[in-house]
């Protein structure tokens, strides 16, 4: 699974990198992991949704340094 780094991913979307942090802290927006301390990386849009593509667009997503939770 290829995964994106902020700048790429919020060029897919049309956003600043500013915009997607806002949205990861308002627990909305497109899936994300955090890796380690300080690293955010996101699924790639079109890999995320397995055989149906499009785009996964999370309400509620939250991390904890590399393990990944998925919303209820």
């Amino acid at each position: 699974m290829h995964m994106l780094k902020p700048t790429e991913m919020a060029r897919v979307y049309g956003v600043t990198t500013r915009t997607l942090m806002r949205w990861r802290s308002e627990g909305v927006g497109p899936e994300w992991v955090r890796i380690g301390k300080r690293m955010i990386r996101y699924y790639h849009p079109r890999e995320s949704c397995g055989s149906a593509g499009g785009d996964k667009w999370q309400r509620t997503h939250s991390t904890s340094y590399g393990n990944l939770k998925s919303a209820p």
